[in-house]
């Protein structure tokens, strides 16, 4: 454990749309390459979009991406990444794809 929470900035990624189809949509922040995380898994948190925190839970882990070569649209590739998935309550859930965000975490 950090004796602390763990926190990061991130930038916002489109998802797979499965949390707003279910009427919950989420966040999907990447989170940087080599940084340490807690373990995979679920933990409540703190998201600041712009100037206000919202409280939620979010969850750490692996994500599966299909991406496409649109140029030649024949070459498909399926690609890992790790990502954290947050659900923020009283959000008012628009788009902000492409944004950077922080977030901390509670890992106890």
């Amino acid at each position: 454990m950090l004796g602390r929470p763990f926190s990061f900035s991130g930038t916002v990624i489109k998802g797979d749309q499965r949390g707003r189809t279910l009427g919950f949509p989420t966040l999907n922040l990447l989170i940087p390459e080599g940084l340490v995380t807690p373990p995979d898994g679920v933990y409540a948190n703190r998201v600041r979009i712009g100037q206000t925190w919202y409280g939620g839970v979010g969850n750490v882990g692996i994500t599966q991406h299909l991406l496409i070569n649109t140029i030649v649209a024949k070459y498909m590739f399926l690609i890992l990444i790790k990502t954290y998935t947050a659900k923020m309550l009283r959000w008012n859930s628009l788009p902000i794809f492409g944004e950077r965000l922080s977030s901390l975490t509670w890992t106890n």
